[in-house]
């Protein structure tokens, strides 16, 4: 019995360390591709968290007039095949990193922001990925660069 109370402790051990993420590497490679903006907050999700849907929806606030960067990595590859939906505060989608008519997946992609309000993103996963995150910065102003240098 003692054995196979081992055995059972073992295997649950060996799946526990296999599914956790990696999340630190997964956000330096993030990080590394929005280049001198600066990066103001990162959503990590594990995938099989999510349920059968594969989906997580978060909120933020985006300031008028501010340029964001998106960018999104998991821990296979530098190009994943996970959809970021950013929408309004009405829920009508307004910009994406898939190209629907191409089929294709971006992992960056840019936004101008025309109102300060309250926006939802959406994470969708279309391939194997289990661990991903994404990093949003915004183009920062001279006065902006300099205070965020204090915090």
């Amino acid at each position: 019995m003692r054995n196979l109370l081992a055995l059972l402790f073992i295997g649950l051990s060996s799946q526990i360390s296999f599914s956790q993420c990696n999340f630190a590497s997964i956000e330096n490679s993030a990080e590394s591709k929005i280049g001198k903006y600066i990066e103001i907050k990162t959503y990590q999700f594990d995938v099989n968290k999510l349920g059968s849907s594969k989906e997580i929806e978060y909120s933020y606030v985006l300031g008028k007039d501010k340029e964001y960067v998106f960018s999104i990595n998991n821990e296979n590859t530098p190009n994943p095949k996970i959809i970021i939906t950013l929408y309004n505060s009405n829920k009508k989608a307004i910009a994406s990193n898939y190209n629907e008519k191409a089929g294709t997946y971006n992992s960056t992609f840019y936004y101008k922001c025309p109102a300060t309000k309250l926006y939802y993103i959406t994470f969708t996963v279309k391939d194997e990925s289990t661990c991903a995150a994404c990093v949003i910065g915004f183009k920062a102003t001279n006065s902006e660069k300099v205070n965020a240098q204090k915090w």
